[in-house]
């Protein structure tokens, strides 16, 4: 992944906040953006760790704009999101990370907390569970 742009991250309501969804399951991807909106926030929702990673390396690029936290699901094709996570961290990328996961055992919850995510949620999850995770996340500030 290319150097990161490091864009300032402004402190304001939910709806001005954008989300990147990662989600392979295209039964839960909707219902997780509908919930998402729903409670104010901008979702860009992606099905799967290639297409994320193709958005996150066009936002190092500065083509696309930092989202303000990333959800990501643990397992999905091509490119987890603990890669992801690892990949993010090792660039320095000032975004909280939350992954979710339905096999969340303790070498799963210890890799995903060193690498630095700000939670791993156990699915099933229900959408506003997942934006109170989201505004939680927001709340804290974000190591560059």
């Amino acid at each position: 992944m290319n150097a990161p742009v490091m864009p300032v991250r402004s402190q304001s309501s939910a709806s001005n906040r954008h989300v990147l969804l990662a989600e392979d399951d295209p039964d839960l991807r909707p219902l997780f953006v509908a919930g998402l909106r729903r409670s104010g926030y901008r979702v860009t929702a992606v099905s799967d760790g290639r297409e994320a990673l193709a958005l996150l390396s066009a936002a190092s690029r500065g083509d696309l704009a930092l989202p303000d936290v990333a959800v990501m699901d643990v397992r999905m094709p091509y490119v987890s999101g603990l890669e992801l996570l690892g990949a993010l961290t090792e660039a320095g990328w000032p975004v909280p990370v939350i992954l979710m996961t339905g096999f969340g055992d303790a070498t799963i919850r210890n890799r995903a907390y060193a690498l630095g995510a700000r939670e791993l949620l156990d699915k099933p999850l229900s959408s506003a569970r997942l934006a109170a995770a989201i505004e939680g996340a927001l709340l804290l500030p974000v190591s560059p």
